[in-house]
C-alpha cells in the first residue's frame, strides 16, 4: 500500500496533475510542502487560496490533501506565523495537516503543543528528532520530548504515523534499528 504522494508548491494544472498521479496509484494522501511564497502573510494568503480550490479536488477525487510543514512557516511575519495564516486562511475539511514533529521543533515550536492545538486538522504524521545541535536525529534519541507527543497524537485520528531521517551518520539498518526500537520499547508503538 503507498502511503502518500508529495510534492511540492506549483499551479493547479500542476497539481490536477499529482492528483490523477496520486489516483492512478491508488494514494488516499497527497502532501505538499511550500508555498508561492514565504515572505508576508499575503503570500501564505494567496498560497491557501490555491490550497483550497486543490482540496476540494482533491476531495472530489477521494484523496486527502495535507500541508507538510518546514520551519520557515513558523517565522513571525508582523504578528503572525505563515502557518497560523495558511491554516486561518483554509478549510479545514479541505485542507489537512501532515506535521513533521522536527521541523515543528526546528521552527521554535513545541510539537506537543502544535499538534493539541491543531488535533482536528491532522491526518498525517512524520515523526523526526533533532539532536542538541540542530541537526537530524533517531526518534528517542535526540531532545524531543515524545511522551508528550505521544500524549498529544493519542486523540487524533490519522492512518499513517511514519518515521523519517532526512539524514544521519549512522548506517540506513543503524538508524532504522534505533528509531523502531525507540518506538516500540518505550512508546509501545
Amino acid at each position: 500500500m503507498l502511503a502518500g504522494v508529495h510534492t511540492g508548491y506549483g499551479s493547479l494544472e500542476q497539481f490536477d496533475e499529482k492528483i490523477r498521479f496520486a489516483e492512478a496509484l491508488g494514494s488516499k494522501y497527497l502532501m505538499v510542502s511550500g508555498v508561492g511564497g514565504q515572505d508576508s502573510i499575503e503570500d501564505y494568503q494567496r498560497s491557501a487560496e490555491v490550497f483550497n480550490e486543490v482540496g476540494r479536488r482533491c476531495n472530489d477525487a477521494g484523496i486527502k490533501f495535507c500541508y507538510h510543514n518546514h520551519s520557515w512557516e513558523f517565522k513571525d511575519l508582523g504578528g503572525a506565523t505563515g502557518i497560523v495564516t495558511l491554516y486561518d486562511s483554509t478549510d479545514p475539511q479541505l485542507v489537512h495537516a501532515c506535521v513533521d514533529t522536527y521541523w515543528v521543533q526546528h521552527g521554535g515550536a513545541d510539537p506537543a503543543t502544535f499538534l493539541k492545538e491543531y488535533a482536528d486538522r491532522v491526518a498525517y504524521l512524520h515523526f523526526k528528532d533533532m539532536n542538541p545541535d540542530g541537526s537530524f536525529g533517531e526518534v528517542g534519541h535526540g531532545i524531543l520530548d515524545w511522551a508528550s507527543i505521544m500524549e498529544a497524537v493519542a486523540g487524533i485520528d490519522t492512518e499513517w504515523l511514519t518515521v523519517e531521517q532526512d539524514r544521519t551518520d549512522k548506517t540506513t539498518e543503524e538508524s532504522v534499528t534505533m528509531s523502531c526500537r525507540y518506538m516500540r520499547q518505550t512508546l509501545g508503538i
